[in-house]
């Protein structure tokens, strides 16, 4: 069947998503209860809550949006430029308004994957730039290139935004415009782009914390010895 392949990619995307989401609200309340009560700690706190919200919402919109096009879903397929999503057959009213909504809803979920990043990334320059309090300037390279994906993500934003409109005006039985193909290559590009930064950002925010946890550590067990270092080496990971 030409919407069998997008039909179980669109539901081998959810289940570990939700199976994820159970796991993570687990974490979360632990995570909570310790900056409460027994670590307190007022910027990861309000980290942790932005990013619950954050996740629960996507997790929402996406659950949403799945149940919400029962017709998309089983009767869809990806294009070659892993974009666009067309109708197996003639297009309905009924998915023509289908497809308009998972429209909207993607630039939905993408703009709040944007948050989602800027405040996850945030937290790892934050954590670098206290534990290297002495070359605080360490942080700047890595909240550049944070800024930078950030731009880039809302352009992406923008342009899915831009595809709904496109989809939204476009005449009914004429095939996507040249505006639309342009656009899709952008975003695939700007996805190699964002992933790529992402990636460089989080190696070298990981780098620099568990370098200077190591050197503090390292430090430590000159002056107190080995086994007495231990148990300020995990309060210092936990910084």
């Amino acid at each position: 069947m030409c919407g069998e392949k997008y039909f179980v990619e669109s539901i081998s995307q959810v289940w570990p998503i939700t199976v994820l989401y159970g796991l993570y609200v687990a974490l979360f309340g632990g995570s909570v209860y310790v900056l409460l009560y027994r670590r307190p700690n007022t910027f990861y706190l309000g980290s942790s809550l932005a990013l619950f919200l954050l996740t629960t919402a996507y997790t929402g919109i996406l659950l949403a949006g799945l149940l919400a096009a029962p017709i998309t879903s089983s009767d869809s397929y990806i294009s070659p430029d892993g974009v666009t999503v067309l109708p197996c057959n003639t297009p309905t009213p009924e998915g023509l308004n289908e497809a308009l909504t998972g429209s909207c809803i993607v630039a939905a979920q993408y703009a709040i994957v944007m948050c989602i990043s800027l405040v996850a990334d945030g937290v790892l320059i934050y954590r670098c730039v206290v534990l290297w309090h002495q070359r605080r300037w360490i942080g700047i390279p890595p909240g550049v290139i944070l800024l930078t994906t950030t731009a880039l993500n809302a352009y992406y934003t923008y342009c899915q935004a831009r595809l709904y409109i496109i989809q939204r005006d476009a005449p009914s039985g004429e095939g996507p415009p040249p505006i639309w193909t342009e656009t899709a290559t952008i975003m695939s590009k700007l996805v190699a782009a964002i992933n790529t930064l992402e990636l460089a950002n989080n190696v070298i925010t990981t780098a620099l914390i568990t370098l200077r946890i190591w050197l503090m550590a390292r430090g430590l067990e000159k002056v107190i010895g080995k086994g007495a270092s231990i148990r300020y080496r995990i309060a210092m990971s936990m910084m």
